[in-house]
């Protein structure tokens, strides 16, 4: 195959496929285009191979390495001089597989303050966490909301339900004590106040242990609460009355295994 009219791709693509006439050239050209040729032929199969494995890449227009001959100002003998041919271009590919450093977000942001619990019996200032959307009931029962509290104080968090019969009621109250600060607005309105400005609400664990009632009137939380610690006190009278008629040996085989 004659050199005529050929470009620098097709030179290489000439030697890889055995029609390359080195007529004219010396051993240590003739070396240096084959060696060229390899490495040419090396840089398409790994660009070949990243298109494959990398097709998510945002490409601007059709990605095609650019790979090229330099050319030669100087000769020997009658060839070509190829000092570090086809030079790979990485301009564009090599932008789109960086992962940005993120060790800004790592110094700047922190984790927001919180943690879960049951609060101590009394009274709260808290906001609300989150809008409290309208939940289906089930197996019967109504629709309910679910108030996710936070202690403005001590960042404790809670839950409590309310049902949806009594959601009207209980805004009232929590307006009521709270210096009548829903007066006039919609449900929305209200979650959306309770989110950005603190209220009062009081808490007091149940009678058997086993959770927390929130209350948003201060008084019925008072009926509970003395209600809440009779019930106690007449528990430990009963425990203490039957503890002193109980004997010694009684005592001890109740510890038993």
């Amino acid at each position: 195959m004659k050199n005529t009219m050929m470009n620098l791709e097709a030179i290489a693509d000439a030697i890889l496929a055995g029609n390359f006439d080195f007529s004219g050239y010396d051993l240590d050209s003739k070396a240096e285009l084959e060696n060229s040729a390899q490495y040419y032929a090396e840089q398409k199969r790994i660009d070949r191979e990243y298109l494959e494995d990398v097709p998510a890449v945002e490409k601007k227009a059709e990605v095609k390495a650019e790979h090229t001959l330099k050319d030669a100002s100087a000769t020997v003998g009658c060839g070509i001089l190829v000092d570090d041919a086809y030079v790979h271009n990485m301009s564009d590919d090599d932008d789109d597989v960086l992962v940005a450093s993120s060790s800004d977000d790592d110094d700047d942001v922190t984790v927001a303050r919180g943690y879960r619990g049951t609060p101590d019996d009394g009274m709260h200032i808290v906001t609300l966490v989150e809008y409290p959307e309208r939940q289906q009931g089930k197996n019967g029962k109504g629709d309910f909301r679910i108030f996710k509290f936070r202690d403005v104080k001590t960042y404790l968090e809670w839950t409590a339900f309310v049902a949806e019969a009594d959601l009207m009621d209980r805004l009232g109250q929590i307006s009521y004590n709270n210096k009548g600060m829903f007066s006039g607005m919609n449900k929305k309105k209200s979650f959306e106040s309770m989110m950005v400005n603190p209220i009062d609400v009081w808490t007091c664990r149940r009678s058997n242990g086993d959770g927390v009632i929130t209350y948003y009137d201060e008084n019925k939380f008072q009926r509970y609460f003395r209600w809440v610690q009779s019930q106690k006190e007449e528990a430990e009278l009963k425990y203490n009355s039957k503890s002193k008629n109980v004997s010694n040996s009684e005592k001890a085989q109740s510890y038993q295994f």
